[in-house]
């Protein structure tokens, strides 16, 4: 699923206070938990352009907005923050807000940031025939994955906040299972990003295979079932004669074949070619007598 990458984590209660700053937190942004003490604080260190500052506060709030007991709520999102040494860095923000119960409603939020990998992964090469099925069946398995994930991290998170609220003692000893929360989320991230990728590949790959084609000049060499252009407009007579001599060239003249696969009568086949070959079209003649004449010649 790729390279491993630090994952910070950080816990404010509902007052803003910070309960909890990973060590890999304090790595990515540089900044010690005593120099970011509140939301408050972490925000404007991060963020110190106003409008991504915004952004943030923003999302916290509405998140925050008549959650209901016993559930959670997540909101990823990209954007660039600033380390303590002054340098950006692009990241990947992930905010779960929880309520664990009716008699304690406040939420915590639990936040994930990740360095954004800018690099992109390497692709199946253009002439890879086989480039559309290998896509699909990642977006598959990314799919089920997800899937997954999300029911595992869903169950996890409500227990684990339930467990941990208001109780210092217990914070430390199941922290851990906050950060399996957290990591869960990064995976999701991750399949999602393979999902993007994937998608962009099969685009691209029917894009290239897609075969500008004459409407007066059959196909030669293109198997049945290949994606085919043709302009917009043409007449169905056109049409016909493009599909059903392109098709018999496929299928290597093979008539009884070519009816199957355009679902018309073998006899309509036959006719339409006696008044194509009149019209001075070349007729692919068929492999399996070509065979039979040679048998009989020897």
């Amino acid at each position: 699923m790729g390279e491993s990458r630090p994952l910070g984590i950080l816990v404010f209660d509902a007052a803003g206070t910070l309960l909890r700053y990973s060590k890999e937190a304090a790595e990515l942004t540089g900044y010690s938990s005593e120099e970011v003490p509140s939301r408050e604080d972490w925000c404007e260190r991060l963020f110190p352009d106003a409008v991504n500052r915004a952004i943030v506060k923003a999302a916290l709030q509405e998140m925050a907005a008549e959650i209901p007991a016993g559930q959670s709520r997540s909101f990823e999102f990209s954007l660039p923050f600033r380390t303590a040494d002054g340098e950006f860095k692009d990241g990947q923000f992930t905010i779960a807000v929880t309520c664990s119960t009716e008699e304690n409603p406040e939420p915590l939020f639990l936040i994930s940031l990740l360095e954004k990998v800018t690099g992109r992964p390497s692709r199946p090469a253009a002439d890879n025939r086989d480039v559309l099925g290998q896509a699909l069946a990642m977006i598959h398995t990314a799919r089920e994955n997800v899937a997954a994930i999300v029911e595992e991290s869903q169950d996890r998170v409500i227990a684990a906040t339930n467990r941990i609220r208001g109780d210092q003692v217990a914070m430390s000893h199941q922290w851990d299972e906050l950060f399996q929360e957290a990591f869960a989320l990064a995976r999701i991230r991750d399949q999602v990003e393979v999902i993007r990728e994937s998608v962009s590949i099969a685009y691209e790959a029917s894009r290239s295979d897609v075969q500008q084609a004459d409407p007066d000049r059959p196909l030669m060499g293109v198997a049945v079932g290949k994606p085919v252009a043709l302009p917009l407009g043409l007449s169905l007579h056109k049409l016909e004669r493009f599909w059903i001599l392109s098709t018999l060239q496929a299928l290597h003249g093979n008539r009884s074949d070519c009816a199957r696969h355009l679902d018309i009568a073998l006899r309509t086949v036959r006719n339409k070619l006696g008044e194509y070959k009149t019209a001075g079209f070349k007729i692919p003649s068929s492999a399996r007598g070509r065979r039979v004449k040679a048998q009989a010649v020897a």
